[in-house]
């Protein structure tokens, strides 16, 4: 680190950055400021020998004094802290050659690469999602296909030996249901530890129909191999999930029912902070209001309360919270067996979540680039970006729309409606990633919102939005 970055020998070569913390700065003052009263009240022993006026003994006197005993101390002390940090320096060395000498394999060679089969769930990738057709009529919009369950392993083709040559032609095995005397497949568990996490089915799913910042959280646990960055990622879905499903609450709530006493209260707590718990108020209130409303989101109701099988929502995503909370006071995995235990532990309420929010891949995401109206044919002709799935490079498509729509905000599409979702997520250029990313309002602070971004928790600060809250707090 150089002297520049970490405040040290930062002015005249030898005082510290922040000055007012460095000792040989007050010893400094305090020497000079000694040396101008011994000059300002001179003794009746003290025979004035110079012929300028005292003043001036007293404000050059003093100072040069003060530097002349003071400095060579700042001096020395540059001096040792360089023989340090060489040292160090050159110790950190030593040990980066000695740990590059030996590389033992990560995986062993037997094991790794894991053997792919013909019935890979990574062959949803490769199917298209689909996109927001223009403006379609809610009696014509399809409903997306139930996710598929677990493949079944793949059954080894059987080699059968011509007469012809003597090459040997393999023929696939034939297939055998259990109503044919096949024995039962044994269920497998989707949570143990020693499982590779791309197989999950489930979390497949998610990266390539669910929104951005939920998919690419998802993306980011089953590409990560180290046990205690996999079990942060975990809790990170959770919260993703919370702020996600909890936006699009305030969003229609707003909409519909600004004056909810979850949504005013929801809004005063924006000055100290929002937390995973105001969030899910919203969802809860947001699932209440809909219940009998004709403008309801399509699925949502059903998609956030409980059924026979699962429980609702809210009650998952407090049980991630109170991990989190465990993780965050000072309970942290301390092994990685540990970070594995805790992972598998986590994963089934994870699970349930995620097949939970399957309806959020019915209402497309739509970042708006361009939106210009046609005053012949009534319309605007909209220009977008898919926000689906976990590329960053969100993909353009046009769209014909009566509604009238802001540029550069982000839209959920369902029915003949868009419902704006700033200023709860917004678009904005991250000054520590140097590109756009995408936001969430985290608190209001010095009348500005600040943000944090969904992928690394970077905060910006926004002033324009603030105006948007306080229209809402005066709605």
């Amino acid at each position: 680190m150089s002297k520049r970055e970490d405040g040290k020998n930062r002015y005249l070569g030898a005082y510290d950055k922040p000055v007012l913390k460095d000792w040989i700065f007050w010893l400094h003052v305090g020497v000079t400021v000694l040396c101008c009263v011994a000059l300002a009240f001179p003794t009746p022993e003290t025979a004035k020998t110079s012929t300028t006026p005292l003043w001036i003994d007293i404000v050059i006197g003093g100072p040069l004094v003060g530097f002349i005993f003071v400095y060579p101390i700042a001096l020395v002390r540059r001096l040792v802290r360089s023989v340090i940090e060489k040292r160090a320096r050159e110790a950190e060395k030593r040990r980066s050659v000695a740990q590059s000498s030996y590389l033992p394999p990560l995986y062993p060679a037997a094991t790794w690469p894991p053997p792919m089969t013909n019935q890979s769930p990574r062959a949803f990738w490769d199917q298209p999602v689909p996109l927001p057709q223009p403006i379609p009529n809610a009696s014509e919009y399809q409903q997306p296909p139930a996710w598929p369950t677990e493949p079944a392993p793949a059954t080894p083709p059987t080699v059968v030996p011509t007469a012809s040559t003597e090459r040997q032609v393999p023929v696939a095995a034939p297939v055998q249901t259990p109503g044919e005397g096949a024995p039962p497949q044994q269920p497998v568990e989707i949570t143990d530890i020693t499982r590779n996490t791309s197989d999950d089915v489930v979390l497949d799913n998610a990266r390539t129909r669910l929104p951005y910042p939920i998919a690419r959280t998802v993306r980011a646990y089953q590409i990560n191999g180290d046990p205690f960055q996999s079990y942060e990622l975990l809790l990170e879905l959770g919260e993703t999930v919370s702020v996600c499903v909890g936006a699009l609450s305030a969003a229609w709530l707003r909409a519909h029912q600004p004056s909810n006493p979850a949504m005013v209260v929801f809004l005063d707590r924006m000055h100290g902070g929002i937390s995973q718990g105001a969030w899910h108020e919203l969802i809860s209130a947001a699932s209440n209001a809909m219940r009998d409303n004709e403008n309801a989101i399509p699925n949502f109701v059903t998609g956030v309360s409980r059924s026979k099988k699962t429980r609702d929502l809210v009650e998952i995503l407090r049980e991630i919270v109170t991990e989190r909370n465990r993780w965050a006071h000072g309970a942290r995995p301390t092994t990685k067996g540990e970070a594995l235990a805790r992972a598998a532990t986590l994963k089934p309420a994870i699970d349930e979540m995620v097949r939970k929010i399957s309806f959020l891949g019915q209402h497309r995401w739509l970042l708006i680039r361009n939106a210009a109206y046609v005053p012949r044919q009534t319309h605007f002709v909209v220009d977008y970006g898919a926000a689906m799935g976990d590329h960053p490079d969100f993909e353009v498509h046009r769209l014909t729309s009566t509604t009238p729509v802001a540029t550069e905000n982000f839209y959920v599409h369902f029915g003949n409606e868009f419902m704006d979702l700033s200023p709860f997520i917004v678009y904005r250029y991250c000054s520590h990633c140097h590109s756009p990313e995408v936001f969430f309002a985290d608190r209001i602070r010095d009348s500005g919102a600040v943000l944090k971004s969904f992928a690394r928790g970077h905060e910006e600060f926004d002033q324009a939005l603030f105006d948007e809250f306080e229209a809402l707090k005066g709605a």
